[in-house]
């Protein structure tokens, strides 16, 4: 698929991706936004997703809000941008929030693409030890991934922002940039102005 106009296309629904496709914004200017409301796309396992020279922003969710991968994505040119994997609190099984840009179970070939402004924040727990936790500001990678010439810019991944003496900040936020458990290749990549808040990695863990 390819386009014809420039443009923000914002979004009420996540684009779900059932068979391979390949979106190609070369020479225009097209966003996919999630009006920070919903996440922009989810790969299913066995799908092969190619994105060229476009932009993901916006996107919500509790995992992978700019895009959650099951299946093969590969990025060529692309911005992922101001996603946020926000925490939904419950009193008794506090969530986890991972991957503020990307949350990959699959395969991730990323080269030339910039992830910036992305963020991983929990919430408050009732107690102290039950505030979630944030994984992978910019990306979460439980899968395999290849990121080659990327940049990852002011990408965050916060426990929670509220302090009482009676329950303190005990939280763990990891992977400010990056938080890898699964296989990661990093090549000739910029790291800057990431942070972790309430536990450790600020740049990868």
């Amino acid at each position: 698929m390819t386009f014809d106009c420039d443009g923000m296309i914002y979004l009420t629904s996540t684009i779900v991706v059932t068979n391979d496709a390949v979106l190609d914004a070369s020479g225009r200017s097209i966003a996919l936004s999630g009006s920070n409301a919903v996440r922009v796309l989810t790969v299913n396992t066995g799908v092969n997703l190619t994105l060229r020279s476009l932009t993901v922003c916006q996107g919500f969710s509790t995992k992978g809000a700019g895009i959650y991968n099951s299946g093969t994505v590969v990025l060529f040119n692309i911005l992922i941008s101001s996603n946020r994997a926000q925490a939904i609190w419950d009193y008794y099984q506090p969530l986890n929030v991972e991957g503020g840009g990307i949350y990959n179970l699959g395969d991730l070939r990323a080269s030339s693409t910039v992830f910036s402004a992305n963020a991983a924040r929990g919430a408050v727990g009732f107690y102290a030890d039950s505030a979630p936790a944030s994984f992978g500001g910019g990306l979460y990678n439980l899968g395999k991934g290849n990121l080659t010439n990327c940049v990852f810019t002011g990408n965050r991944a916060d426990a929670n922002g509220d302090y009482t003496p009676s329950y303190p900040l005990s939280s763990q936020g990891a992977g400010g940039a990056v938080f890898n458990g699964g296989i990661l290749s990093i090549v000739d990549c910029e790291f800057a102005n990431c942070c972790a808040l309430g536990g450790k990695g600020s740049e990868r863990y």
